[in-house]
């Protein structure tokens, strides 16, 4: 494991189930403010904002600017006055103490960040008993709320981590966003304000539906080959458990590294590199390679020269950078497979297109083997080449097993 791990939680929506009372509060500020009613479908959509840039957003367009600070102030009072009332009612999600209890049994550091201001989030914290969890505490009291990249920034700070060990877990877009700005990985989650495709447009790395998913998934996953062992292990028919071994116990501190590592790869990316003769060959190269590259300058924004021979290709130096920017935002579980998948293809595009799901293992192994899948047929197979070749064609699989396993949790 890496030495430091953050897990930086938002907390309406996320955490807490606090849908119910932010509608209630809006409401009664709206009244309050003689704008009659507020819809909860329009109350939603500004959850994890600054406060008066929340209120603002949803104040009519006509509405005075100089009252916005009044509407926000209407909010708070409305709050605390709910606080006191006997059928106020904030609860903790299902599942969510456990999570954090888990998290620090295994050593990570948690932190918050939050659009409420400090004394609101004690009180929320103090009613639940979770101040003992947290390590670190981001609110709006002290700089830019979400999606200004502050808040994560700080964490990491007082923390002493890196973008490579922290990750945002929130259930808006806003959330994500944030977490995007400060480079860190994103975890979105279904319960809360936001809808699915708001998270996921936010920029969410993944969207998961309840706090157990991402374990048991890679759980089942690794059970599957530990299954298939007899009564000595045989580390080769593991892969799985391998590329997990690598992302726990080294990517931590490998993953710059890694990055450029996947970079590096890009600047002479296997796909680039073609064949002057003889013809099938050229022809074959180019109904493979050339819809992928194609693809890559579409979804990823990146657009690789190619050419003949072995000299080298100089690579337009926005191209890598897209590779490094897109590399470097991976959690290590991703960047794990895609590096490998990388190394066994020799080649950064085929990485991404089986971490984005655009090929399968298969598919990609076949793209990565068109000289040698010539080669055999004009000169038939070769056992141990055979034998390297079905390897290859496993690790694969098993990478877009592991990555498909992380995108359905």
């Amino acid at each position: 494991m890496p030495d430091l791990k953050l897990a930086i939680w938002d907390i309406d929506g996320t955490l807490v189930d606090s849908r119910v009372v932010i509608q209630q509060a809006m409401e009664r500020a709206f009244r309050r403010a003689g704008l009659g009613a507020i819809a909860y479908e329009r109350t939603r959509t500004i959850v994890g904002l600054e406060l008066t840039e929340a209120v603002m957003r949803l104040a009519p367009v006509d509405y005075p600017a100089e009252r916005v600070p009044e509407l926000a102030t209407f909010y708070k009072q409305a709050f605390v006055e709910m606080r006191t009332e006997p059928d106020f009612s904030e609860p903790l999600y299902d599942g969510a103490r456990e999570t954090l209890e888990k998290l620090r049994d295994e050593g990570w550091l948690l932190g918050v960040a939050t659009g409420k201001p400090r004394r609101g989030l004690d009180a929320v914290f103090e009613h639940h008993g979770l101040h003992r969890y947290f390590d670190t505490f981001q609110t709006v009291d002290h700089g830019p709320g979400k999606p200004h990249p502050r808040m994560v920034l700080d964490a990491m700070k007082e923390t002493g981590t890196e973008a490579g060990q922290a990750v945002m877990i929130g259930d808006t877009g806003f959330d994500m966003a944030m977490g995007r700005n400060a480079g860190v990985h994103t975890l979105g989650v279904s319960w809360g304000f936001h809808t699915g495709d708001e998270i996921n447009e936010g920029g969410a790395h993944e969207l998961h539906h309840d706090f157990e998913t991402l374990g048991l998934a890679l759980g089942e996953l690794l059970a599957a080959e530990w299954d298939a062992q007899g009564e000595r292990i045989n580390a080769p028919a593991m892969p799985a458990n391998r590329l997990c071994f690598v992302a726990i116990d080294l990517m931590g501190d490998a993953h710059d590294a890694t990055v450029a590592e996947v970079t590096r790869y890009a600047s002479t990316d296997q796909l680039c590199f073609r064949a002057p003769d003889p013809a099938d060959l050229v022809a074959a190269q180019a109904a493979a390679w050339d819809p992928v590259l194609d693809w890559a300058k579409k979804a990823l924004g990146v657009e690789l020269r190619s050419g003949t021979g072995v000299l080298p290709i100089d690579q337009d130096a926005a191209a890598l950078q897209a590779i490094h920017a897109r590399a470097s935002a991976l959690d290590i579980w991703r960047l794990t497979a895609l590096a490998h998948a990388t190394a066994v293809c020799s080649s950064a595009v085929l990485g991404f297109a089986l971490l984005e799901g655009e090929r399968g293992g298969e598919a990609v192994f076949a793209l990565s083997t068109i000289d040698e899948a010539y080669q055999i047929a004009q000169w038939g197979h070769d056992e141990e080449a055979a034998q390297r070749l079905a390897l290859l064609k496993t690790e694969l699989v098993a990478a877009e097993r592991m990555l498909r396993a992380l995108d359905a949790s």
